[in-house]
This record gives structure tokens, sequence and C-alpha cells, in this order.
């Protein structure tokens, strides 16, 4: 089968994950925490979109063994080379594949919805195009990219007015969506109160 849009899925290592929940949570929390919410989101998107390619890049080998059983493919780093080094490494990867999109998608989302996905996914292929979910601290949930390396990867703080302003400067067309069960990702203390999924709860108990 060829697949039209690859899903890239940066994690990091478990152990490292989520230090900005420091002052609510204790490090063998965290990483609970973020081992729920990882497999839950692969889980999620496994079984609700077949037809797109799953990879998942990460220095993570229990992360690795749970995609693999899922069937996703698996870049494994040596060591954490940082959040756009291995969503770069993931682009070339889907370049060399030809695949027609990238669609980043970040494993610390709370309650993705499949409506919310699918709206996301109907920009597949509109060509020299960024369309962008933003996060509720102004970062960036998922970006689709069309095609995968029309844009360097600005990830992290404030990166959505970033990616808009680098779209606008360089003649990309720049779609912004309001996706509610997209925008909440768990990154600080307040965050831990949108949870309502005692899946979570339990996990970081």
């Amino acid at each position: 089968m060829i697949h039209r849009v690859n899903i890239v899925i940066p994690v990091k290592l478990f152990r490292l994950a989520k230090s900005r929940l420091s002052t609510a949570l204790p490090s063998a929390s965290r990483q609970r925490l973020m081992q729920s919410l990882f497999r839950k989101n692969l889980e999620f998107l496994h079984e609700n979109f077949p037809g797109c390619h799953l990879l998942v890049v990460t220095p993570d080998r229990l992360a690795a063994q749970w995609a693999k059983a899922l069937g996703a493919t698996v870049l494994l780093e040596d060591e954490c080379e940082g959040l756009n080094a291995a969503i770069e490494k993931a682009t070339r990867w889907s370049v060399e594949r030809k695949f027609c999109s990238q669609l980043i998608f970040f494993a610390d989302i709370a309650g993705p919805k499949a409506e919310d996905v699918d709206r996301l996914l109907q920009f597949t292929g509109k060509q020299n195009s960024l369309v962008a979910v933003s996060a509720t601290d102004g970062g960036t949930n998922a970006l689709l990219a069309n095609p995968p390396h029309i844009t360097p990867h600005i990830f992290g703080e404030h990166s959505y007015l970033r990616l808009q302003r680098y779209a606008q400067k360089n003649d990309i067309q720049f779609v912004g969506l309001n996706l509610e069960s997209l925008a909440l990702d768990i990154d600080r203390p307040a965050d831990l109160l949108m949870l309502n999924d005692s899946q979570f709860l339990e996990a970081a108990s």
C-alpha cells in the first residue's frame, strides 16, 4: 500500500520526560504518565487512521517496542538529540520515501478525537501549505506539512506564531485550525487539572 501521509510521533526517553511537571509529580509518576499518554495516542492513531503510515522517532527502547508491536516504523536514536533534530530526521525519511504529506503529532496530547484529526487530514496534499493546531500555551501540537520538507522544524515555546511568520515570509499558505481536542498537551502542573481520564490520573498517582 502506498501511503499518502506519514504521521510522525517524536518521543524522548520516558525517564527524562515532563521535567516541567517536577513541582507536581515525582520522577516515577511523570514517567508513568508519559508512557500512558504515548500508548493511548499510538493506539488511537493506529485504530482510527489505518490508511496513514506511523513513524515513531525515539531513543527509548520501550517506546520502540510498543510502536513495533502495533506495526509502526521506528527510527531509533542513539541518544536524545532534541525535538527539532528528531523531526528533521523523520522528515528526511518521509522525503526519501516520497510521502506527499507529513503530520507531526505529539504524544502528550491529552484527549484527541478522531473527528478533529480527520478535519486536519482533509488538507492532505494541499501543496505549498502548512496546517497547524495551536496548543493552549502557544506551542504547536500538530503540524501537517505539504510537502514534508516545506519548512525547517520550529517547535517549542511560541512555535505556532513562529511557524505562521515563516510561512508568510516564504509565500507558504498557512492554515490555523482551532481543534479543541488537540489543543491540550500535558506540560505544566496546571495542565494536570484538565485531565479527567481515570487512566491518566491512576498513572500519575
